[in-house]
């Protein structure tokens, strides 16, 4: 259940925590891939990756976590790329910290619409 919820709650006494939880739904047979027409740059220096998205005329800066999420984007379901990135980073977060920084990172990419959901 959801922090601060109690069973028998009804939808009004907690519908505004759901309005500000981000939740990130996966559908059976979906996956995520990146989205056409972006414009990727690479800065290895300062470990970050630089994308412009033409269709809206913004340019994104993504840290080495966001950079990670979107190169798993690549036809993947969720789960898989949730495993991958869990696996990649176990070493340096904890698994806690890992689920958060994932969860986190995917609804970002979405919101920004560099990824999207094929279902």
């Amino acid at each position: 259940m959801f922090q601060g919820v109690q069973v028998g709650d009804t939808f009004n006494s907690y519908s505004s925590l759901l309005a500000r939880r981000k939740i990130c739904v996966s559908y059976q047979n979906s996956c995520y891939r990146k989205k056409a027409n972006l414009q990727i740059r690479q800065i290895a220096e300062t470990d970050t990756c630089l994308i412009f998205a033409p269709d809206n005329a913004n340019l994104y800066s993504l840290d080495l976590s966001a950079w990670l999420i979107f190169e798993l984007c690549d036809g993947k379901s969720q789960e898989e790329i949730e495993k991958t990135f869990l696996e990649a980073v176990a070493s340096t977060l904890t698994n806690e910290k890992a689920r958060s920084y994932f969860n986190e990172g995917l609804n970002s990419l979405l919101e920004d619409k560099i990824i999207e959901l094929v279902v």
